[in-house]
């Protein structure tokens, strides 16, 4: 999805034809947790999208790091990404951001939305990894109304 997001972004979420956005679906227990809040934190930064996107370029490391020591490791990539370090430590330890992030994932299994990647493209739910042309093909029979 990484290579496809950004054509998706430039032919249309700049053009204002979609509205990209993302939900949690908290199905890799405290990894899930831990890289879930970090992006909220990160958003109260205003940098979610570029802490999203380190984190899917760093997968491995999120991985590899023991469970005990995501939360340092969230903190390092936000200082790395020129955040207020001390300011977004403590909005993973306030709990907030995950109380948010546990009821977005709430919301979305009521929905039915339990695998991921999902995209939902107003009534068209898309399950799964998929081609750019998937996408601009539905994207255009939604704005044709067909």
């Amino acid at each position: 999805m990484l290579a496809i997001e950004p054509q998706l972004v430039d032919r249309y979420v700049r053009q204002g034809i979609v509205r990209l956005s993302f939900r949690p679906v908290l199905n890799h227990g405290v990894r899930s947790l831990r890289t879930s809040e970090a992006v909220v934190c990160a958003g109260r930064q205003d940098q979610f999208w570029a802490m999203h996107d380190l984190l899917f370029a760093r997968l491995d490391a999120s991985w590899q790091t023991p469970e005990s020591n995501l939360a340092a490791l969230m903190t390092d990539y936000a200082a790395e990404l020129g955040m207020d370090a001390e300011a977004f430590r403590a909005c993973m330890a306030s709990g907030e951001a995950l109380a948010q992030v546990q009821a977005l994932d709430a919301e979305q299994r009521t929905r039915g939305i339990v695998a991921q990647p999902t995209f939902e493209l107003n009534a068209v739910r898309l399950v799964g990894f998929q081609s750019f042309e998937r996408f601009q093909g539905v994207i255009e029979q939604l704005q044709t109304g067909q």
